[in-house]
């Protein structure tokens, strides 16, 4: 389903029809202090409370379907997005009205879904404007790739949710009925939990035992009593328990997630990343040095932890987990520059759906959201394919290229992004060498494409596409920008120059590739 309202405002000002409404905007979600003190002050810090104005209240109804499951359930989703069926959906409402089991649809699509996705998507991309220096772990702008939609249905004397806590930041919005919140923060004295458990949950480690103590202020938990159009922010980790009390009326909320990653987590995805992708280019005859880090793969089923730790007293790593930690200790600095967090792109409510955003290249050129242009008319720069990030090139017609972007954390099976940005077909010959080398300055794209696909030098039209569409990789972090390029990489390109045209991948299962070394592999 889609609906006028999700479609952000134009940037350069362009008016907007008389009979379209103005979408919802993340200003009007926390009032009454605004979205710059909001991201200041409030942001993974505290609890925030507020209120709808009644015309952003009536709109979202709308847009949820007045509240009845019956014009909601069939815009939700499963994980896999595949749509429920109709006895799904019968069962599911039969349970909530004959036994009070609270339906949780942690993917739903409906037209007021997609306007609040939209909101916070528009709300990261001016947060980054607003605030460039701001701390990561405090700015949606870093983050706001990964925002979901779901809804919440239950009645008085149903279901409660007992006290526990999420990894994401978390908006609920109410729609119709009413709950009651209990929150209490996380006990300073110890680390934020990692992931959503509940607070009696068995540990599984000793960092979860330490993060999972119950605080000891729980008798003075905040309270928070929501009606009709109140929302509330729960930063992440932040212990919580939510309990139904609509009478005869059920209660309707939306809940807007919104992904947060502790620096641990983060540091581990790219270290694993970057380690994977040195063990592909010695797969393929990358470079000097290089050949020890793909022992690794060949020789740990045969050797045993006894060839993995290599011989010593125990005091220090050797063997082959010591190349690996010798790698990641001269490299730590070039890991970290090379896999930016990710960043949400403004996208075209016509080419989206629920999984996937998409846009233009003339969309996000008139949006701005584009890199310096340094970067594109400096020689030195050298672009490179972050390591979490699988670029798939497909065409459409034979005018359209379509440049399809997964960005995913394969060691928590958890996407960051997935974006289809639509380009002229011009640029796809010049966009391949960067897909098959992995690295690339504009000079390599341009010539090599243009060799491949005329003989000759590249046009002027190919060349603006060209240099427009990585400004907007890099300003995205699918793609990063730089002076400086390792021995590895020169040496693993040097096997591959020449050939510029890259296949259309999948895996086994049939599956896109999900990060640049598995499209390698494969």
């Amino acid at each position: 389903a889609k609906a006028p309202s999700e479609m952000a405002p134009s940037s350069s000002g362009s008016p907007r029809e008389d009979d379209e409404p103005t979408p919802i905007a993340f200003g009007e979600l926390v009032e009454p202090i605004g979205a710059r003190s909001f991201f200041t002050d409030v942001w993974g810090q505290r609890t925030h409370a507020g209120e709808l104005r009644p015309d952003a209240l009536s709109r979202l109804r709308k847009g949820f379907g007045e509240g009845d499951l019956a014009n909601i359930l069939p815009d939700c989703r499963r994980a896999d997005n595949t749509p429920y069926s109709s006895e799904e959906m019968e069962d599911m409402a039969k349970a909530l009205e004959g036994s009070g089991k609270t339906l949780d649809v942690p993917y739903c699509f409906s037209p007021g879904a997609r306007e609040l996705e939209a909101a916070f998507v528009r709300a990261s991309c001016d947060c980054v404007a607003l605030h460039p220096r701001t701390a990561p772990e405090y700015a949606l702008g870093e983050l706001g790739a990964d925002v979901e939609v779901g809804i919440y249905a239950s009645r008085a004397g149903g279901d409660v949710a007992e006290w526990h806590c999420d990894e994401n930041h978390n908006f609920t919005i109410q729609l119709h009925g009413s709950k009651e919140w209990l929150v209490c923060a996380p006990d300073p004295c110890h680390p934020r939990a990692e992931g959503s458990c509940g607070m009696f949950d068995a540990p599984r480690s000793r960092a979860e035992q330490v993060s999972r103590r119950a605080p000891a202020n729980l008798a003075d938990a905040e309270r928070h009593s929501l009606g009709c159009g109140s929302v509330l922010y729960v930063p992440p980790g932040w212990w919580h328990r939510v309990l139904p009390t609509s009478g005869a009326c059920e209660s309707i909320s939306a809940n807007v997630r919104v992904g947060a990653l502790s620096a641990a987590r983060w540091l581990s995805s790219l270290l694993y990343a970057h380690l994977a992708a040195h063990q592909t280019r010695a797969y393929q005859d990358g470079g000097p040095g290089e050949a020890t880090l793909a022992s690794v793969d060949r020789d740990a089923a045969t050797l045993g932890a006894k060839g993995l730790l290599g011989p010593g007293d125990g005091n220090g790593m050797t063997g082959l987990l010591g190349t690996l930690a010798g790698c990641v200790a001269h490299e730590l600095a070039h890991f970290v520059d090379t896999c930016p967090l990710p960043r949400a792109v403004p996208c075209e409510p016509d080419l989206s759906d629920g999984l996937e955003r998409a846009a233009t290249l003339a969309f996000l050129e008139e949006q701005g959201f584009l890199a310096p242009p340094s970067c594109v008319e400096d020689g030195r720069f050298h672009f490179r394919v972050c390591p979490m990030t699988a670029i798939t090139l497909k065409r459409r017609g034979a005018a359209t290229l379509i440049v399809h972007m997964v960005r995913s954390c394969v060691l928590a099976d958890r996407e960051f992004t997935r974006f289809a940005l639509h380009c002229p077909v011009e640029v796809e010959a010049a966009l391949q060498v960067l897909v098959l080398r992995g690295h690339a300055t504009v000079e390599d794209m341009l010539v090599a494409g243009s060799d491949f696909e005329h003989g000759d030098q590249a046009s002027g039209d190919e060349m603006n596409h060209t240099k427009c569409v990585l400004r907007i990789l890099v300003r995205a972090g699918i793609v990063t920008a730089a002076t400086r390029i390792s021995a590895g990489e020169v040496a693993a390109a040097a096997g591959q120059r020449g050939a510029s045209r890259a296949p259309v991948h999948r895996d086994r299962d049939g599956k896109r590739p999900r990060n640049h070394q598995t499209m390698q592999k494969l």
